[in-house]
């Protein structure tokens, strides 16, 4: 008679299930990677839809790199990084990418990007206000006058 299976093995998340997350991470975030398996119809090992927190817990079970690591190995810059990186805030960053001075990738299903890294020739915007041109004071001659001052 065969020794019957441990509760964990029968439990356990299909293999193809588990490459088909790794072949997805390159590119996608917990929550696309649950949403994009779930839809061709894969299952966990206890028979339910995929979500994010399962992904992440056969990601942690398997050591398979997250979505930002695999980022970063490519060259990719934290925001945090980028920001110090060009002497900005981080919120100066952001607003560089929203203009498209900056380009990122989407790194989490928090919707926090990585960056690829700058040209060195990046046009830095101008910070603040224009300043407003200043009329002339009324009655000011740009004429020196005889015996002003030296």
């Amino acid at each position: 008679m065969p020794v019957p299976l441990a509760s964990w093995q029968i439990r356990q998340t299909p293999p193809e299930t588990v490459a088909a997350i790794d072949q997805l991470l390159d590119d996608h975030t917990d929550g696309q990677i649950a949403e994009t398996l779930t839809r061709q119809g894969h299952l966990s090992g206890t028979g339910q839809p995929l979500y994010p927190r399962i992904i992440r817990q056969v990601r942690d079970a398997y050591h398979l790199r997250s979505h930002p690591q695999r980022l970063a190995d490519q060259g990719m810059l934290s925001l945090r990084e980028i920001a110090r990186r060009l002497g900005v805030g981080q919120s100066t960053a952001k607003t560089w990418r929203d203009r498209g001075l900056l380009t990122g990738r989407v790194a989490n299903d928090k919707g926090e990007y990585f960056y690829f890294p700058p040209p060195p020739d990046l046009e830095r915007p101008r910070i603040g206000r224009r300043p407003r041109p200043r009329p002339a004071p009324a009655g000011t001659t740009t004429e020196s006058a005889q015996g002003g001052a030296v």
